[in-house]
């Protein structure tokens, strides 16, 4: 009977030995097969728990969807992003004959942290993205005479708002910027990023589409994968709004836009020497030079795009230089040394008003056989630029 009773509990604790463990793996598989599928309930939402929100949230996001995942009826990201608010927020705006899409990252505030314009591959078209100085701070600034034709300080005390970009490949690059809200606000490009007063790292820079038709124009000669700094800043204090920024896809260099290549005036068959151009319509001319070396009034060709023509004298005498273009524009006509292009002045014609039609007129003084001077046609601003005719004849 004792052996019986031995034989019945011995029975009864290995059941129960067993039954257990049997739930125990039942347990663990379970667990196991869920973290396998995927957790489908809703994720921790526990006050004070976001180490558990932002895990089961990251992991909901990289799972296949099954249709059956609650996560997927929630938005797809709510977590904080104050850091990148004001890029998001910023209106997009995008011309109606362009394909690209205003694509920025950063604040904006400084050079230091500028919205980023990605250039695509290929670049067919303008890209034109948006902006408001309204709110900014005063974080960049030019000095006088360094930034194009922004011959004053600009932006001192007034809000500024910066972008950059990558130039793809090497080019004459042309940039506009236009107001929208009437508000006197210009804009220069940087080398490289300096908060305060620009100095040497200027590349070019323009200011006089404030209340008007104009838009600011600056044209740029890069080279490939060459970094550029945007500032839209106010004049002074106290101007700021929107604008509308452009940059246009690159064109080829032009013969003529600088010294090294410059084009050479040809026989006018009547005893001269003569060239055309049009300083306005040409996209492979930049603003290389300025006149105010020379003593030429402000901006005296600072913004302006130029053009160097060349010239030989066949023979040991005087020569004087002819410039005329059509009414209503004011461009101007400055030589240099073979050698010294673009540092010394060795003439300057500045006396033309755009309400008269007298032409430029320079003398090159006396010349001697093979001596080559570089004749640069420039304009007083960039709208006084337009189409001329420039020519050399020798002195009785």
């Amino acid at each position: 009977m004792r052996g019986l009773k031995m034989m019945i509990e011995r029975i009864g604790l290995a059941a129960l030995a067993w039954a257990t463990l049997a739930c125990g793996d039942s347990a663990t598989d379970a667990d196991t097969a869920d973290t396998r599928a995927g957790d489908t309930t809703s994720p921790d939402t526990t006050p004070g728990d976001t180490a558990d929100t932002q895990a089961d949230t990251q992991a909901d996001d990289t799972r296949e969807d099954t249709g059956t995942d609650t996560a997927d009826t929630v938005p797809a990201d709510t977590r904080d992003t104050s850091d990148t608010a004001e890029a998001d927020t910023t209106p997009t705006d995008v011309a109606a004959d362009t394909n690209e899409t205003d694509t920025r990252t950063g604040s904006g505030t400084s050079c230091l942290d500028p919205h980023v314009i990605a250039i695509p591959s290929p670049w067919t078209a303008p890209i034109q993205v948006s902006g408001d100085t309204r709110g900014k701070g005063d974080d960049h600034a030019t000095t006088s005479g360094l930034c194009g034709d922004m011959d004053w300080d600009e932006g001192e005390g007034a809000a500024d708002e910066a972008w950059s970009f990558r130039a793809p490949s090497t080019g004459i690059y042309r940039l506009e910027l236009r107001s929208t809200a009437g508000a006197d606000v210009g804009f220069y490009a940087l080398r490289s990023c300096v908060t305060g007063p620009s100095t040497e790292r200027c590349l070019g820079g323009m200011d006089w589409s404030d209340n008007g038709p104009w838009v600011d124009v600056i044209t740029l000669r890069l080279t490939a994968d060459q970094p550029v700094e945007l500032i839209v800043d106010g004049w002074k204090p106290g101007y700021e709004g929107a604008y509308e920024l452009t940059l246009v896809p690159p064109a080829a260099e032009a013969p003529g836009n600088r010294c090294a290549l410059a084009r050479p005036l040809t026989s006018d068959g009547q005893g001269g020497w003569r060239g055309t151009g049009d300083l306005l319509s040409n996209p492979g001319l930049t603003d290389e030079y300025s006149a105010k070396s020379c003593g030429a009034s402000s901006p005296g060709g600072q913004g302006s795009q130029d053009e160097v023509w060349s010239f030989t004298a066949p023979a040991d005498g005087a020569y004087q230089a002819i410039l005329t273009t059509e009414a209503g524009k004011d461009v101007m006509l400055y030589t240099f040394g073979a050698e010294s292009c673009g540092r010394t002045c060795t003439a300057v014609a500045d006396e033309r008003d755009a309400s008269s039609d007298t032409p430029e007129t320079l003398d090159l003084g006396d010349l001697v056989a093979g001596q080559v001077l570089n004749l640069v046609v420039d304009a007083w601003w960039f709208y006084d630029a337009g189409p001329y005719e420039l020519r050399v004849v020798p002195v009785p």
